[in-house]
């Protein structure tokens, strides 16, 4: 960063003294001006976008049969592995370059199988100063030369290592193993026709449909005094099929009620928000109930909820809600105390708070539950 303010500070100054110096018309300031920009440009220019990993190396990893062989510009592992435990099939590779500002581990690859469950991309990067990071993605595709793309947030420590500032350190990195996480017994080859790191953003071509073609699979987690019944008809937006969710709340004591769905895997980075398209009738109560409980559930179970709520609406209503709008519970846990979307494993769309004495009643719409890129 201090190289770049003062090569942009040290252009701005040549351009100046250079009109004075020679004491040039307009015309030939606008010319000098643009080509003393277009250079401090390419000196700011940040350094090469794609760091590639070359020369992989097979690593012997025990519980699998494995052998290498060149395929043109890529490499080629048949492997077998006959036992039920978790392996992984990694080769290893040296960094071209300082990986300060990468994004994503991105492989030009296929995986064919003769047997068995399909393999999960994964990669664990080695600091010379001991600390291990790993990360474990998605179930890779199968049968077709495909990009896969492993984002580099949620790398975790491995147990085995030690860090010293608990964080991983791109510019001090000595080795990467990159690979497939096979579990059971699996046999077939993977190919890699390129592999590289690379500092370039990732924006999803689509949104993610929680959802998937329907209206989800939902279950409901609720205090056990609440009376409720969720079922999925076509009283959606056109007809579709929808979450509909109707609910009663026994009155004077705080009550929770969440319809949850899973959300399916797939590689999240890039995605900046989660979308819905929603109606809903609430009951009479404390000001919790005055808009929906939305919540992203992370796989360590900790919690964060739309800030602020969702509030209830007569017609039906599409909602962008950034990830950054999510606040983690105060009821809730977290190691790092902040939204890693990589994690996130569940949504609900719900309610809670203290309805009047009386009690009361609602009802929840919910169709296309998707996070949008």
């Amino acid at each position: 960063m201090c190289r770049q303010v003062c090569l942009w500070v040290v252009g701005v100054l040549g351009f100046a003294v250079a009109c004075r110096a020679v004491k040039m018309q307009p015309r030939e300031q606008v010319l000098w001006g643009t080509t003393c920009l277009l250079a401090v440009t390419f000196a700011l220019a940040p350094d090469d976008v794609d760091l590639p990993l070359d020369r992989l190396r097979l690593v012997a990893v025990n519980g699998v049969t494995a052998q290498r062989q060149q395929v043109g510009g890529g490499v080629k592992v048949t492997f077998n592995k006959t036992g039920e435990e978790r392996r992984f099939l990694a080769l290893e590779a040296q960094p071209r370059g300082n990986l300060s500002g990468v994004k994503a581990l991105v492989l030009r690859c296929r995986v064919n199988l003769a047997g068995g469950q399909p393999p999960r991309l994964a990669m664990k990067v080695f600091e010379r100063g001991g600390g291990v990071w790993f990360k474990v993605g998605q179930p890779i595709a199968v049968g077709q030369v495909a990009e896969s793309r492993l984002s580099i947030t949620g790398l975790r420590l491995a147990e085995f290592s030690e860090d010293a500032n608990g964080q991983m350190d791109w510019d001090k990195v000595g080795k990467v193993w990159v690979g497939l996480v096979v579990d059971g017994k699996v046999s077939g080859s993977f190919e890699i026709h390129a592999a590289q790191f690379t500092r370039a953003p990732y924006t999803p071509h689509q949104p993610l449909r929680i959802t998937g073609d329907g209206a989800g699979v939902w279950s409901v987690m609720q205090d056990p005094a609440v009376q409720s019944k969720l079922t999925t008809p076509n009283e959606g937006p056109n007809g579709k099929p929808c979450m509909k969710f109707e609910f009663t709340l026994p009155g004077g004591r705080h009550m929770y009620t969440l319809p949850t769905v899973s959300v399916p895997e797939a590689e999240l980075d890039g995605y900046r928000g989660l979308q819905l398209t929603y109606k809903a009738t609430l009951p009479a109560g404390n000001p919790l109930l005055q808009g929906l409980l939305v919540l992203l559930h992370e796989r360590d179970g900790s919690q964060y909820y739309a800030s602020p709520a969702p509030p209830p609406a007569a017609d039906w209503r599409t909602l962008l809600i950034p990830f950054a709008s999510f606040t983690l519970g105060e009821w809730s846990r977290d190691e790092n105390g902040r939204l890693d979307v990589d994690q996130i494993a569940a949504v609900s769309i719900g309610v809670h708070g203290t309805a009047l004495e009386a009690g009361g009643s609602g009802v929840i719409y919910a169709a296309d539950v998707v996070f949008a890129p």
